[in-house]
C-alpha cells in the first residue's frame, strides 16, 4: 500500500499507511523506506522526511544504496542541496539513480555548474549518462547561463546521446 500510494497518489496516504503499520507494530524494512521517502519528497515535505531519516538511522539502513537514494532524492527536491551532497559523497556505492537524483537537484534549483561537474564526475567514475539524466541535463543547457558549458562541460553529453542514440547535436 506504500508503494502503491508513493507511486500513484494521494501521496499522504502513503505515509498514512507507513504510520499505521508503525503502529500496528510492524518493523520497516529497507524495502519500505524507499517509497515513503518518495511520498515525502513528492510532498516537498522535509519535516516528515527528517523524521523518516531518523528512523532510517536507527535500523541502520542508511547504507543501503536504494535508502540513501531516496534520501538524496527527499533533500535535494526539497531544496537541501548541502544535505543531499553530503549524503551523496558518503554513498559508498552509486548507481546511475543515485547520480541522477543529485544531479536533478543541481538542475532543478539553477545550480548549473554543479549540475554540469557532477555529470562530467559521473561519467569520470565509469557510469554513462542513460535517458533520465539526459533529460535532466537539457533543459539546464537551454539555459543561457550554461551555454558556453555546452560546448565544454556537457560536450561528453552530446558525444553520448550521438553515440547511443544516433542523434545530431543539439547545441
Amino acid at each position: 500500500m506504500i508503494r502503491g500510494y508513493a507511486w500513484n497518489r494521494p501521496f499522504e496516504v502513503s505515509i498514512e499507511f507507513y504510520g499505521i503499520m508503525l503502529g500496528f507494530g510492524v518493523v520497516p524494512t529497507k524495502f519500505t523506506y524507499p517509497f515513503a521517502l518518495k511520498a515525502c519528497s513528492s510532498l516537498n515535505d522535509i519535516a516528515r522526511g527528517e523524521e523518516l531519516h531518523g528512523h532510517v538511522l536507527r535500523r541502520g539502513f542508511e547504507a543501503d544504496v536504494y535508502v540513501a537514494t531516496a534520501l538524496v532524492d527527499l533533500y535535494a527536491k526539497c531544496g537541501e542541496l548541502g544535505r543531499a551532497e553530503n549524503l551523496f559523497c558518503r554513498m559508498q556505492c552509486r548507481d546511475i539513480v543515485a547520480w541522477n537524483a543529485m544531479i536533478a537537484g543541481f538542475s532543478v534549483h539553477g545550480f548549473y555548474d554543479d549540475m554540469v561537474r557532477l555529470v562530467v564526475d559521473m561519467q569520470m567514475a565509469g557510469i554513462s549518462p542513460n535517458s533520465s539524466t539526459i533529460v535532466t541535463v537539457l533543459p539546464a543547457v537551454a539555459q543561457t547561463r550554461v551555454l558556453s558549458h555546452g560546448k565544454a562541460g556537457v560536450g561528453s553529453v552530446r558525444v553520448f546521446v550521438r553515440l547511443k542514440w544516433g542523434v545530431s547535436e543539439y547545441w
